[in-house]
């Protein structure tokens, strides 16, 4: 690289750093006055300041900061899989088997349904064949699967909530995280079958795809060991401590996150299984570090990330996409009223649960915008409009969602009184 792009890059991190302050304080004032997410105040300030609004992050210094973008993914990956704790899980497993089954078959059908109606009205049709449309739309239901933990723990913890719903609904959320991005990974693999490779014999395609979750399954848990070294290195002061755990993880992630896209395998689903060994297979005291380190980066990993996918979107396009996204909105409504009612019924959870249960499970956060953010990197070409879309549908999902969780775990009765 020369010296000017040097400066570039240099003057690209720059306006990053300074738009990281003005997006925390955005993110304060969304939860304070508008009661919404702190990652929605984050996100809409990356928008204003994107090349599409005040132009700050031009498209290039965006290009440059893709690497960030990735750490960031990489993080979220990790932090999804180390709230798959087993031991957990395993008191209700009858009803989360249920709940997750029938929650992901109906999300996933009616979804798939909805966009293979609404894309077609869309500008996405003008960049992409028709008989492309499919596997867009399995995408688009396989990403509306997504919840949220931390949004969840975050509701959870503001209400001091407790009580048969509150533990099951959020079981369900991670359990269904874990299997969304498996078979978003699998998704993924048809895509670029699809569009990179049509030629290609499908079968050895499909053995291929298996492959490569396979080589992610193994780049996540080579991870997790090789990080144990570092996590049992002492060091006097607790400050230095933290710096060397906090660095160690920022490494790692970017590791399994890199090796995973040379290798063509699927980054987040390493780094899922990255966290998820740290937290059920290393000893307590290790387990309690790792955990205790990665709480302490995703503040600013959500910040920055939620900042740098704003920027992202092309706002001259999003009123285009406003009414095919709410409907697929709608859509998703639905479908998780019917899983969840059959869900809890399978799982012969109370009658309250049956009508109210799937409010639970309409806000999305991270994952979904890191999977929405994955395709986009992965088909810059073409992917532009299609993010657009799902950003919409998510927005919709991230702002009504906390609410309508809060409203069930009130009228269960599992909010503690004050």
């Amino acid at each position: 690289m020369d010296s000017a792009g040097v400066a570039g890059m240099a003057r690209s991190y720059l306006a990053a750093a300074l738009l990281l302050p003005t997006a925390s304080a955005v993110g304060q004032l969304c939860r304070r006055h508008l009661k919404l997410a702190l990652i929605t105040g984050f996100f809409l300030s990356g928008v204003l300041c994107g090349p599409s609004c005040l132009g700050f992050l031009t498209d290039g210094a965006l290009r440059d900061l893709a690497f960030v973008e990735k750490v960031c993914l990489g993080l979220i990956g990790i932090s999804a899989g180390s709230e798959l704790q087993l031991k957990e899980l395993r008191n209700v497993g009858n009803q989360i088997f249920s709940l997750v089954l029938s929650i992901c078959v109906a999300t996933w059908v009616i979804v798939f349904a909805s966009a293979m109606v609404l894309l077609p009205k869309t500008t996405l049709m003008g960049t992409v064949s028709e008989d492309k449309l499919p596997v867009l739309a399995s995408i688009a239901a396989t990403i509306m699967l997504a919840r949220s933990p931390a949004s969840a723990v975050a509701v959870l913890k503001e209400l001091e909530a407790k009580g048969p719903f509150a533990t099951v609904s959020l079981a369900v959320i991670i359990v269904k995280d874990v299997l969304v991005i498996v078979l978003f990974s699998i998704n993924l693999g048809i895509a670029r079958l699809s569009f990179h490779r049509e030629d290609d014999n499908v079968v050895l395609g499909a053995i291929e795809t298996l492959f490569k979750i396979n080589v992610a399954a193994a780049l996540g848990v080579f991870g997790a060991f090789a990080q144990r070294t570092v996590f049992q290195v002492k060091i006097s002061g607790e400050r230095p401590r933290a710096y060397l755990r906090a660095a160690s993880l920022i490494v790692c992630a970017a590791f399994v996150f890199h090796v995973s896209e040379i290798l063509g395998a699927e980054p987040l689903l390493g780094c899922l299984i990255l966290g998820a060994t740290k937290v059920n297979l290393e000893p307590n005291p290790t387990r309690q570090d790792f955990v205790q380190a990665l709480h302490g980066l995703m503040p600013t990993t959500y910040l920055s990330f939620f900042a740098l996918a704003g920027a992202s979107v092309h706002v001259d396009t999003l009123p285009h996409f406003f009414q095919p996204a709410f409907f697929v909105y709608s859509a998703r409504l639905l479908s998780l009223y019917v899983g969840t009612k059959v869900g809890c019924k399978l799982g012969n959870s109370s009658a309250n649960h049956r009508e109210i249960g799937w409010m639970a499970y309409v806000t999305q956060a991270g994952i979904a915008m890191g999977l929405s953010k994955s395709v986009l990197l992965q088909f810059p070409e073409w992917a532009g409009p299609f993010y657009t879309f799902l950003v919409c549908v998510i927005l919709m999902n991230q702002i009504t969602g906390p609410t309508m969780y809060k409203a069930a775990l009130t009228a269960l009765g599992e909010v503690a009184a004050k």
